[in-house]
């Protein structure tokens, strides 16, 4: 829910967040599986990528702001399909972090990677929608009466509920493909939809426009200042230091490497894989086949692409 603008400061109330601990619970019970002398393997030059990623203010700061605001990790966020480009490493973080305690997310994880997605796409000369997860109560109803056209159901159900349904990313979306005409499209290959410090400027600009039309009656950066001012960590988050975020990452990493060895979807881990192996849209005739390829098998484990 938006807030309003009766106070100086906006006031934004967040769900619950993860606490260290609780992550640490995730990991555990999200490792099974995993093989220390394969999945923890690391090349000299991935160990590196951890050192530099975990010796980062802002992939610090956007560990804590990912598991604060959307109770998942940076992992999870670049799933289906999405990763950050590598080439922007440092500055795609920072500028993702200041829009990300903004309200139109809702907290949802789903809400903001797809509006990133669709930014990526709308910078390619490809006519792609994105994918990502059918709301649970959809998916168990689907699942329960699984047939054998189960996938095809499902991608339509997902056509029909994704977030363009929320009328505030309606909006942003066609805030967005105004600004995008502006630029010169690029082809399409079939890999990952990589996301550029522009792609999150024209987020974070086009939010703001928005704010005009008191969708959101704050800037982005006023609703940044106000969640780095006011807000609460929940135990032992503020804490996390580069030896915290640099084991999450080797474990995270670990996790992935042995999603990628058996050819796991490019989805969450847990209950989320669990429904979208059977619901699997990429088994259905209407799916782009390309991006089915890019979504049925975690190719890319890393974050950062390429």
């Amino acid at each position: 829910m938006m807030t309003s603008e009766n106070d100086s400061l906006p006031v934004v109330r967040y769900r619950k967040g993860l606490s260290a601990e609780e992550f640490d619970e995730f990991i555990k019970s999200s490792s099974k599986g995993v093989q220390d002398d394969v999945d923890y393997a690391f090349s000299l030059a991935r160990y590196k990528d951890l050192q530099r990623e975990a010796g980062s203010y802002h992939w610090r700061s956007h560990w804590k702001f990912m598991l604060r605001i959307f109770k998942c990790s940076p992992w999870d966020l670049t799933t289906w399909g999405l990763r950050f480009h590598t080439g922007y490493t440092d500055k795609v973080v920072r500028e993702l972090n200041v829009i990300l305690p903004h309200p139109i997310w809702e907290g949802n994880v789903d809400i903001l990677r797809y509006v990133l997605q669709k930014m990526v796409l709308f910078g390619l000369k490809t006519d792609v929608e994105p994918l990502g997860p059918l709301m649970p109560g959809i998916a168990d109803v689907l699942i329960a009466n699984e047939k054998k056209c189960t996938p095809g159901l499902a991608l339509e159900m997902w056509k029909g509920t994704n977030p363009t349904t929320n009328s505030n990313i309606d909006a942003l979306l066609k805030v967005l493909l105004k600004r995008v005409g502006k630029f010169e499209q690029q082809p399409w290959s079939p890999r990952p939809f990589l996301l550029t410090p522009q792609d999150v400027c024209c987020i974070r600009d086009a939010l703001d426009i928005l704010s005009c039309d008191h969708l959101a009656p704050f800037t982005v950066q006023e609703y940044y200042d106000a969640f780095v001012k006011q807000e609460m960590w929940p135990p032992g988050l503020a804490a996390v230091d580069i030896k915290t975020i640099q084991r999450w990452d080797s474990a995270m990493l670990a996790i992935k490497n042995r999603d990628e060895r058996l050819k796991e979807p490019d989805t969450r881990v847990g209950e989320e894989r669990k429904r979208h192996k059977i619901l699997a849209y990429w088994k259905s005739s209407n799916c782009n086949v390309e991006l089915g390829q890019l979504i049925s098998e975690n190719t890319a484990p890393y974050p950062f692409y390429p």
